[in-house]
């Protein structure tokens, strides 16, 4: 018996071309597309819905895409300048304005309160064998999955590299590798 393997004779790489003027913020736009921002505003404000179902919360206002952007936009400005407490970037003298000039203290923490990314109403219970461990955020993985393929085709050779992911908290997900300098964590691949 011989195994027949086709050749591999199928365009790689970029799927699109951005001019040199465009920058970084559209390659991500490539990936977080609107189907991405509008399925995550969809599911939290869902969540936020069903909670106040259980406990209204009248200060609470739908979210759309715009505040979203800003909102991850600010999240990525915080990361850039740690505070030990998130309160601090609206108190003086760790004022971050990027931050504070576009939310207040309360709406920042509405939306990181409500921030969901499934329906849990169709989110299977996570005790059994065969559940998706991921289901929380697989939507939104499937939606990014679908956006990296559509605008990327590897070529035949692949290089992949496993790593930790310093963690110690409880998940089933984590894992123990005793030869690793990072022993307990998440494995990934990059």
């Amino acid at each position: 018996d011989h195994i027949r393997v086709n050749l591999f004779n199928q365009p790689t790489g970029p799927t699109q071309t951005l001019l040199s003027q465009r920058g970084v913020k559209n390659f991500f736009e490539l990936m977080f597309d609107n189907k991405v921002w509008h399925h995550i505003c969809k599911q939290t404000n869902l969540y936020a819905k069903q909670q106040m179902q259980l406990k209204p919360d009248p200060d609470w206002k739908s979210l759309g895409v715009g505040e979203l952007k800003s909102w991850v936009g600010c999240l990525m400005a915080m990361g850039l300048n740690k505070q030990n407490n998130l309160r601090m970037y609206w108190e003086s003298p760790w004022r971050l304005s990027m931050v504070a000039d576009r939310f207040t203290r309360d709406r920042f923490l509405a939306i990181r309160k409500y921030l969901h990314l499934a329906d849990n109403s169709v989110v299977f219970d996570n005790k059994t064998s065969h559940a998706d461990r991921l289901a929380k955020v697989r939507p939104l993985l499937n939606l990014l999955l679908q956006n990296f393929h559509s605008n990327y085709q590897p070529s035949r050779f692949l290089t992949v590299d496993e790593d930790m992911c310093k963690f110690k908290g409880r998940n089933v997900m984590k894992q123990y590798m005793r030869a690793k300098i990072v022993k307990w964590g998440y494995k990934i691949w990059k």
